[in-house]
């Protein structure tokens, strides 16, 4: 048997009624719907009837249970794959590159090389070492932060776009997650369903979809086999009800392709980019104090000590720059936009589990 590409059909699934599938890997049954073709549809695979038995599926009794497997091994599942995210040592040495820390390490290593040369070596290492402790904390605690945060954020989009659809499988409706459904499958459509996949219009009465999100046409779309047969994932049912025939899904799919095109680095929210311009300001505040500090120190000692010994005078120095740059670290709040981001993804979860969000 030849399939609607002109060639003999390979994928066979021995659960089905009918044992010949479409040898295609998704992208050939995509090219249905962008551009849509529906004489194509008609001339090439007999219309959704004709595509069904190509699929091995039947348009009122769905696909078998048992067969599911099988068409998601060979059409992929329903689902985007994941974002590329940062690993830990990634995270950790994005911290480094804080130009406050780096300060404070520098700072630190000269503590310790002056401490270990004036001092003894069993009591100079102390003051450097103790800067370096806390540096490390810092940027521990912050990747660690950060890493929670993007597990959470994960968590929240998997469960925001997670939701419960009507296929037919077996003869018998099945409430079931949209990312169960598979190529081949017949989905239930209703008013105020957002379709969960690419498919081809079965039955229905007065099926209207809204497409602004997927091609700008503002005025609703009339469904019907010799008009407009196909349904783009990610629109809108806004009126009447039917079935349709999944023919692509998760990243094969119209809407999957867009998304996938528009993954970019997460850009900040408003809320964070206001937290760090005021992140900034209070650290400026910080740094012309330190400074001061720092001046007025510095001024002091040699007013009251003159030149006097070279090597205490260098250590005092360095003892001066240590508190200046603690005072930047302590002035700049460059964890208040991540104190309220990980407070607003804690805050989501529990309106998640509360089941009050939308």
């Amino acid at each position: 048997m030849a399939d609607g590409f002109g060639r003999s059909t390979s994928f066979t699934d021995p659960t089905s009624d009918n044992h010949e599938v479409i040898d295609a890997d998704g992208d050939e049954l995509y090219s249905l719907i962008d551009p849509k073709d529906p004489d194509r549809l008609q001339s090439e695979f007999k219309g959704p009837a004709g595509l069904c038995a190509l699929l091995g599926s039947n348009p009122e009794n769905g696909l078998a249970a048992e067969s599911v497997a099988a068409r998601r091994a060979q059409f992929g599942a329903n689902r985007l794959p994941p974002a590329p995210s940062k690993t830990f040592f990634q995270l950790v040495w994005e911290t480094l590159q804080d130009r406050t820390l780096i300060l404070l390490l520098i700072a630190a290593s000269i503590s310790l090389a002056v401490g270990m040369s004036t001092d003894s070596v069993e009591h100079g290492w102390h003051d450097g070492i103790a800067v370096f402790v806390a540096v490390a904390v810092v940027v521990l605690m912050t990747a660690l932060n950060d890493y929670q945060k993007e597990k959470q954020f994960r968590a929240l989009n998997d469960k925001k776009n997670d939701r419960q659809v009507t296929v037919v499988r077996d003869g018998t409706k099945h409430q079931m997650s949209v990312f169960d459904i598979v190529v081949g499958d017949v989905v239930v459509l209703e008013t105020g369903d957002r379709i969960p996949c690419d498919g081809v219009f079965l039955s229905g009465i007065e099926i209207r979809c809204d497409e602004s999100t997927a091609t700008g046409e503002s005025d609703t779309i009339l469904k019907r086999l010799d008009k407009d047969p196909f349904f783009l994932s990610g629109t809108q049912v806004v009126e009447g009800f039917g079935t349709m025939l999944a023919i692509s899904v998760g990243p094969k799919s119209f809407y999957g392709r867009i998304l996938l095109g528009l993954r970019t680095p997460t850009p900040e929210t408003p809320l964070q980019e206001k937290l760090g311009r005021l992140a900034v300001v209070i650290g400026n505040f910080g740094m012309v104090a330190a400074l001061l500090i720092f001046g007025v120190q510095i001024i002091k000692y040699f007013s009251i000590n003159g030149a006097g010994d070279s090597d205490e005078a260098l250590q005092n120095c360095v003892d001066f720059l240590v508190i200046a740059i603690t005072i930047v670290v302590v002035a700049v709040p460059e964890g208040l936009p991540l104190a309220v981001t990980i407070a607003l993804a804690y805050s989501m979860k529990k309106m998640m589990k509360d089941n009050n969000l939308v």
